[in-house]
């Protein structure tokens, strides 16, 4: 199954660094909302960019290693990030964005809040991993 990536941030032409960061095994894990339930463990992966345009371009291959429900939600002005029913805790949810390919929580925040405002302040989404690593 293709898994697409952005290379530059909504609106801008910052990067995302999101390839580098998935080729040198920083970003081990990404979010998608997967409304269809189709991301399960043993699926092929196809990382691309690119997806659905004349830009099409697969970086790498790998497979599902394993898939999490997430919800990320604002409480209080923090963003809270649930994990198959458990909230991580701070050194945690540090670790999640840093696995996710974020420089900084504040980077993570401004990538996903939009998502959560716009889902009616929680954003259901999967966790599929390429590594062994779970939370």
């Amino acid at each position: 199954m293709q898994l697409g990536f952005t290379i530059k941030w909504r609106g801008t032409n910052r990067p995302t660094n999101f390839v580098e960061k998935i080729l040198g095994s920083q970003k081990i894990h990404t979010l998608r909302a997967d409304k269809k339930n189709r991301w399960k463990p043993g699926n092929t992966i196809q990382f691309a960019t690119g997806t659905r345009t004349i830009y099409y371009n697969q970086f790498h291959s790998g497979t599902c290693k394993a898939t999490q429900a997430v919800a990320l939600m604002l409480v209080e002005g923090m963003l809270l990030i649930e994990v198959d029913r458990r909230i991580l805790a701070d050194s945690e949810r540090l670790a999640f964005i840093k696995n996710d390919g974020f420089d900084s929580e504040q980077a993570f925040n401004e990538w996903f809040i939009p998502l959560i405002s716009e889902n009616g302040g929680v954003y259901n989404c999967k966790l599929i991993h390429w590594t062994d690593f779970k939370y």
